[in-house]
Formats: structure tokens, sequence, C-alpha cells
């Protein structure tokens, strides 16, 4: 991989906990959907609702004894119930910088560093993600403005700028490697000659992000275990190639895209 250079290089990476902190100083930070569910901009019945589901399923998605197959389909429930209920609270597109702006959203740090990095070297990056799209646009241009390619999920608002669905079939923590096409076509087609790729998630989901490559050479997997550190641990060990415990930061992204840059020269 460091001998083929950025030339052959590529990154796909979740954006959600992985892109974003976890927490600072133990304190949660928001994910895309925490945007909306912290929001005082919603009616108080969508963060008691959203509240609720999270309660439900989260422990499901990290739950290690139920197969993918059930896991999937449990999904797919949590995010068309949050779905539902986010079309009931008036959701407008000129709402979302003000959202942000008072969210506990936070890059990782080096996050910009990293960004720069793969922008000055014509690396391509990907950010495939379950959460909203709109959203992780408005993080990113509050950050610099970086415009990545972002297959997440978009939302469709009116001619009066209100929400009134989907753009796209729904994308779920386990479902990236089915649904990919459904959204981006011809992305990985692009960039066929970049057949090394990191991939960088925070669930065992986002192994299968780069399953849309037809022709992939070496796959550098890095997953952020964020929490339930002794319970999960051993089947991110087994599934990442590096694990990152407890670590806001991109530093290990960065030496290892530094070292691919720099590999060929």
């Amino acid at each position: 991989m460091m001998t083929a250079g950025a030339e052959r290089f590529q990154v796909v990476t979740d954006f959600d906990a992985t892109l974003t902190r976890y927490h600072r100083d133990g304190k949660g930070c928001d994910s895309s959907y925490g945007v909306l569910e912290t929001t005082t901009m919603f009616p108080p019945f969508y963060r008691e609702e959203a509240s609720k589901l999270c309660d439900y399923y989260y422990p499901i998605e990290l739950d290690q004894s139920m197969s993918l197959e059930v896991k999937s389909q449990h999904m797919r429930d949590w995010w068309s119930k949050a779905h539902g209920f986010l079309m009931k609270t008036g959701l407008k597109a000129e709402w979302m910088g003000e959202m942000v702006r008072h969210s506990t959203v936070e890059l990782r740090d080096g996050s910009l560093k990293l960004f720069e990095l793969l922008e000055n070297a014509g690396i391509p990056l990907l950010i495939f993600s379950a959460g909203i799209g709109d959203l992780i646009q408005e993080v990113l241009k509050q950050h610099g403005n970086f415009k990545p390619m972002i297959v997440a999920n978009f939302l469709d608002f009116s001619e009066e700028g209100v929400v009134r669905g989907f753009q796209k079939e729904l994308i779920h923590t386990f479902n990236k490697h089915e649904i990919f096409s459904h959204h981006q076509t011809d992305y990985f087609a692009k960039h066929e000659e970049r057949r090394n790729v990191l991939v960088m998630g925070d669930m065992m989901g986002d192994l299968k992000m780069a399953d849309g490559m037809r022709a992939k050479e070496d796959v550098l997997t890095v997953g952020f275990l964020n929490s339930k550190i002794q319970k999960c641990f051993p089947e991110y060990r087994d599934g990442f190639d590096i694990v990152l415990i407890d670590d806001q930061t991109h530093d290990i992204p960065i030496s290892i895209v530094e070292a691919i840059i720099n590999g060929a020269a």
C-alpha cells in the first residue's frame, strides 16, 4: 500500500462517532441524529419519542449475540420510526445552520488536518453514513467547508422548504454494503484505479463500506471503539485491523495517510 502511494489510494469513512467525537471529557457529543434530538427548535414530543426509541434499539445495535440479519431488521424499524416522527416536526431547511451551531457535535481532534492532507494529495474521501446527510454537510461547512462525496440519508424538502421525506432508500448501520449502489452508482467506478483503501468506522457494519469496490488490493480497516469497551473489544479486535479505544483524535489515521503519501516519494 505504501509502495503504491497516493495515486492508488482512497479513504472511505463513517461520520458519526468516527469523524466526530463520541464525547468531550466524558460528556457525550451529538451525532447527526443527536442534533435533531437535542434541538429546542422541535416540539417536545420529538425528543421524548426519539429517546424512547434509542433506549430500546441502541442495546440491540450493540448486541453481539444477535445475528446481522435480525439486527438489520431492528435497525430498519428504528430508523423508519424515527423518520416518521421527524416528518411531524415541521423541520425547515433554513434551520440547519442554527441547529448545528447550538449542538454539541464536534469533529475529532486532527480532522481538519486529515481533510487537508487528503485534499492536497488529491486522495478521494467518501463519507458513507447512516446519519442525516444535510446535517453532515452543515457540520463540514462550519468547520472549513470541505466538500467530499457524502452518501447518507438526505432530506427531501417541499418548495416552501419544509421537510416531506427522504430523497432515497433508507441507510442504516447494517445495510451499507447492500444499499450503496442505490445512492451512488458510479463512485467506485470513477476511482477504479485506486485499489487500496483505508476504511474507518465505529460499528461492525462499517467493515463492509468498501464492498462496492470491484477491484480491491489492500484494505486497511480502523475501528473506533467508543463504548462498552470490555464487552465489544473481542469482536472489534477480530474484525478490524486496528482498534482505537476511546481515542477522540485522528492521530493514527493521519499517520497512515502521511505514510501513504510519503511512501512513494
